[in-house]
């Protein structure tokens, strides 16, 4: 049972993520950035590690997204590679595969990743509090 929730919060991550972060081809908007973070649990304490080692927070993230340097065209949710739950059931940790096409600054990036997510469940359901992006 919990395995599958967690499954289906990481596609809904991704989803949301993708809409969110502009890849959709829509504007990135305040309004709709804070209501992602809000359903997934970015909050001030989240940080995503990068491939590079640096931490990077929603609000760092959401700066980048708008700043018109990234256009977007793929983040998908490739599988989930594994999930273990402990802490009585109310945390786990998952390993997924995205893959993510976009142009940084007119660079172009075709991205395979590994993540590896920290979740926690909460009243609301599930909740990413940490991510550790790793290129493939």
């Amino acid at each position: 049972m919990a395995e599958q929730e967690i499954r289906d919060f990481l596609g809904k991550l991704h989803d949301l993520w993708r809409d969110a972060a502009g890849f959709s081809g829509k504007p990135v908007e305040d309004a709709k950035w804070a209501a992602f973070c809000e359903e997934v649990g970015f909050t001030d304490e989240f940080q995503m590690i990068r491939p590079s080692g640096n931490p990077m927070g929603p609000s760092m993230m959401y700066k980048l997204y708008s700043s018109g340097d990234v256009n977007g065209e793929i983040m998908d949710l490739v599988s989930v590679d594994s999930v273990r739950t402990f802490a009585d059931g109310n945390a786990a940790v998952a390993t997924y595969t995205q893959h993510s096409k976009f142009k940084f600054k007119d660079m172009p990036n075709d991205d395979k990743a590994k993540v590896t997510a920290v979740l926690e469940k909460t009243e609301q359901g599930w909740k990413c509090v940490h991510l550790h992006r790793a290129t493939a």
